[in-house]
C-alpha cells in the first residue's frame, strides 16, 4: 500500500504555490517528505508515551516555521505575511477566525 493511498497530502503544511525557482521545487519535495513522515508519527501518536508525543508536537511546531521561513526567503506572500506576522487571507486563526 503506498503512503498516498493513507496519508494526508500535506497534512501539516500549506500546499505549494507554483514553485518559481529550481530551489523552491527542490524545498517543496523535501517538504512533501517531511510531511509523509511526520504524518506517519502522527498516526502512530498514541503508541508514544507523554514526553514523545510532546517533543512531537514541539518538532511539528519547528518544522511549520522552518517551512514557512523558507518559502518566505523565496518570496511566497502569504509566508512572508505569516512571517511578519500578518493575517493571511484565507486561513483560520486558533480560534477558528479567517
Amino acid at each position: 500500500m503506498s503512503t498516498e493511498s493513507w496519508v494526508k497530502r500535506w497534512e501539516f503544511f500549506p500546499s505549494p504555490r507554483s514553485p518559481n525557482t529550481m530551489a523552491m521545487a527542490t524545498c517543496d519535495i523535501a517538504v512533501e517528505d517531511l510531511n509523509n513522515c511526520l504524518s506517519v508519527l502522527d498516526l502512530k501518536r498514541n503508541h508514544l508515551h507523554p514526553v514523545q508525543r510532546e517533543l512531537l508536537d514541539r518538532f511539528i511546531g519547528v518544522s511549520q516555521d522552518f517551512v514557512r521561513d523558507m518559502r518566505a526567503v523565496n518570496g511566497d506572500p502569504d509566508a512572508l505575511r505569516a512571517l511578519l506576522g500578518l493575517p493571511v487571507p484565507g486561513k483560520k486563526d486558533n480560534e477558528g477566525r479567517a
